[in-house]
């Protein structure tokens, strides 16, 4: 991953938003409402700041509260998704995004 509250070199996403793989939306989602649910990887700095990762999207953020941290790596990840719909390079369908946090304090 790259500097914090930077967009990383995202890895690859599951197969579902692959517009390459045939398992992907257009064959088992095609026309159904899926649930997408990534993982927020959350700890507490030595300085004291919060650090949040989502490796699904290859982003981090740290910022000085643990809801800042959150928000804004929520954020890149939606940016990192925008731009790889803009380009053609997912599909999503009709979607419900969710994240869950995990981690310390």
């Amino acid at each position: 991953m790259r500097k914090v509250n930077e967009v990383g070199d995202a890895p690859s996403l599951p197969d579902e938003y692959d517009l390459n793989n045939p398992k992907g939306v257009r064959g088992r989602y095609a026309g159904r409402s899926v649930n997408h649910s990534f993982t927020i990887r959350l700890r507490r700095e030595d300085s004291g700041r919060w650090l949040a990762e989502i490796a699904a999207f290859g982003v981090r953020a740290e910022e000085p509260t643990r809801e800042e941290a959150i928000s804004r790596a929520q954020g890149l990840a939606f940016r990192v998704l925008a731009d790889r719909i803009e380009q053609g390079k997912t599909l999503m369908g009709p979607s419900t995004i969710s994240f869950s946090v995990t981690g310390r304090d």
